[in-house]
């Protein structure tokens, strides 16, 4: 990640990162802190008074840890046990970039198991994620209702160079607009906060609808998608914003690891008495030892190769969540080289007679629906 200066970095850290519900701190490139949320205090006792971040490494290893940040690679380190007592998942740190490539900030994350959390601190979580989230989706309004008559100057001015920005910030709202949306639910379903929405719904029907304008979004991308439903009307309760949620995050992320031309491809098909759907690409793939972790809070395996990609580590936490909510299971198997599927299952529970379903969702209308949103980094936006 580039950056212009340091001040710039601290200042989006502190607007993104205050109110999480993680430990945050961001260190110079010699492990000093320059600053940390509330929710560090929290769970490392006396943290006002620690100078340095290397405390939390294990012993002896800061010159080779150092090393590889230098590189521009994020380090993950096992679990510290934290002076609070907390036991975080483990310990992220994303090296910030200066111009010149050379390593110029440290962020550590810590994201903390829920399991561990009381029941005061659920409610309290799940308090500030919304509040988080509903601050963020005010500010972007006004962001966003300012894109178009904007837009409309440069066009009727021909300036191409104005144009491209817009694009780019409207890009940059999307991407502020997701990590908003999956904080808040993330947050809901790792603490049970979240309330289940069942409702009857035609999966092949939906299923096609999504597809679809999937496909229309993703038109300009290079790698193609193709779909096979394999059922022509199948009536199930589920919670429609959940699944759709969760099939959007698998599409985001197979777009976002596959090179040009390598096909991503869903399928759905009926198996016994569960409705299977699997997202498989053919990108670069995920090392064995990195796939214990990819479902963990805020984990984000980065290929050097692919070079930066803006990911929050959300979106297959999500997934499992929210296919266990609803009674499911979900798995990922992954070949370096090869390419990577997830497949999930759900329980087929007919509806009640006489429930009614939602209208169908208009996912290409829409310009918030989810396909906009959770494929900000890939799709096609609507003319502003």
């Amino acid at each position: 990640m580039e950056i212009c200066n340091e001040t710039q970095y601290l200042a989006a850290a502190q607007s993104i990162f205050e109110h999480a519900h993680l430990p945050v701190l961001v260190c110079d490139k010699k492990m000093l802190i320059l600053w940390h949320n509330s929710c560090a205090e929290v769970y490392i006792h006396g943290l006002t008074g620690y100078p340095s971040a290397a405390g939390l490494l294990p012993t002896g290893d800061l010159g080779s840890i150092l090393a590889q940040l230098q590189k521009g690679l994020d380090v993950y380190l096992p679990s510290p046990q934290l002076p609070a007592g907390g036991s975080p998942l483990q310990l992220h740190l994303i090296p910030v970039l200066g111009a010149q490539g050379q390593l110029q900030l440290v962020t550590l994350m810590l994201p903390v198991a829920s399991g561990s959390l009381t029941e005061g601190s659920r409610r309290q979580i799940d308090r500030v994620s919304t509040a988080f989230s509903a601050a963020s989706r005010t500010n972007l309004t006004a962001i966003f209702s300012a894109l178009s008559p904007l837009a409309r100057k440069f066009e009727e001015y021909a300036d191409y160079e104005g144009q491209k920005m817009l694009d780019q910030i409207n890009r940059s709202a999307y991407r502020l607009l997701r990590l908003g949306k999956n904080i808040e639910q993330a947050s809901q379903l790792l603490t049970g906060a979240y309330q289940l929405q069942l409702r009857p719904v035609e999966m092949a029907r939906l299923l096609q609808d999504l597809c679809q304008g999937a496909a229309t979004v993703l038109r300009q991308s290079p790698v193609p998608l193709t779909y096979q439903i394999d059922f022509k009307q199948l009536f199930m309760l589920i919670d429609q914003q959940l699944l759709v949620g969760c099939i959007t995050n698998l599409l985001s992320n197979a777009f976002l690891y596959s090179s040009d031309q390598n096909t991503v491809h869903l399928h759905a098909q009926v198996v016994r008495d569960a409705l299977h759907i699997s997202v498989r690409d053919r990108g670069a793939g995920i090392p064995a030892e990195v796939l214990p972790r990819v479902f963990d809070p805020y984990y984000s395996y980065r290929d050097p190769e692919l070079g930066f990609v803006q990911a929050a580590g959300l979106g297959l936490t999500i997934c499992r969540q929210a296919v266990q909510a609803m009674g499911g299971q979900i798995f990922l198997t992954s070949t370096p080289g090869d390419g990577t599927t997830v497949r999930f299952s759900l329980p087929i529970t007919p509806p009640q007679p006489g429930l009614s379903s939602p209208a169908a969702e208009d996912f290409i209308g829409n310009r918030y629906s989810s396909l906009y949103v959770d494929l900000a980094d890939v799709c096609t936006f609507p003319y502003l």
